[in-house]
């Protein structure tokens, strides 16, 4: 618990200030600024998180991408039988910005994945996390491999400690190497299925790639992560297949 509030505490010192992003958006994440972490270029207000002992961890880069990317450069989720995160805290009020933006792509897939299973890898996954490190409450929204679109559960781990209430938003079916914006009412989310909502400086951000259980590799980039008042489009569920 204590490790957990003093990472928090530290991600808050380096969070971006909310108000010098733009209009009706109070943190974004476009990866323009990196540190050198493991020979790897990395956001400046990232940590890796998630290391797991005899595991390698998956592999996180900022790379340039013009004319593919909204600002330039992206970053990489590069995973080798491997798995693990980076997270940040964004430090904004989610009351008035509570919709989760983000723009992802997958290159690979961890073949035979299932998030249903205990072959529970994927390309890549947006988690929001709150609590203290044993009491962690967090929501994934994830690209799976065979996991129907729409599918919802919750997936356990380091020994049941840590749960995590997933949805699968895209899998095998949806395009490959192509940019695809999503975009989550996180308020409303985490509110509904934890029955509070954290105050700015309580939660966390992570993207994740995970293939070690397939013993596979997989590749994902994130454009841009963005929390926002109003989203671009009505709101509305993802299909199921």
């Amino acid at each position: 618990m204590k490790f957990w509030n003093i990472l928090l505490g530290s991600l808050l010192a380096l969070s971006t200030a909310a108000a010098e992003v733009a209009p009706g958006v109070g943190w974004r994440e476009d990866f323009s600024k990196v540190k050198t972490e493991d020979g790897n270029p990395i956001p400046v207000n990232w940590r890796p998180d998630g290391k797991k002992f005899m595991v390698p961890m998956t592999t996180f880069r900022v790379e340039k991408a013009p004319g593919q990317s909204t600002y330039g450069q992206v970053l990489t989720v590069d995973s080798h039988r491997s798995s693990g995160a980076l997270l940040t805290m964004p430090g904004v009020d989610l009351n008035k910005y509570p919709i989760l933006r983000w723009r992802w792509r997958v290159k690979k897939l961890p073949p035979g994945a299932d998030g249903r299973t205990d072959k529970d890898d994927q390309a890549v996954g947006i988690y929001f996390g709150a609590g203290g490190a044993l009491s962690r409450k967090t929501i994934a929204y994830r690209w799976e491999t065979l996991t129907p679109i729409g599918t919802e559960g919750t997936a356990r781990y380091g020994g049941g400690i840590v749960k995590v209430k997933y949805k699968c938003l895209r899998n095998q079916d949806s395009p490959y190497d192509e940019w695809i914006e999503e975009e989550r009412n996180i308020a409303e989310d985490f509110r509904k299925t934890y029955g509070y909502l954290p105050e700015a400086d309580q939660y966390v951000i992570s993207v994740s790639g995970n293939s070690q259980y397939t013993k596979s590799d997989a590749l994902a980039q994130i454009d841009y992560l963005e929390l926002a008042e109003k989203p671009h489009n009505p709101p509305k569920d993802t299909k199921t297949n």
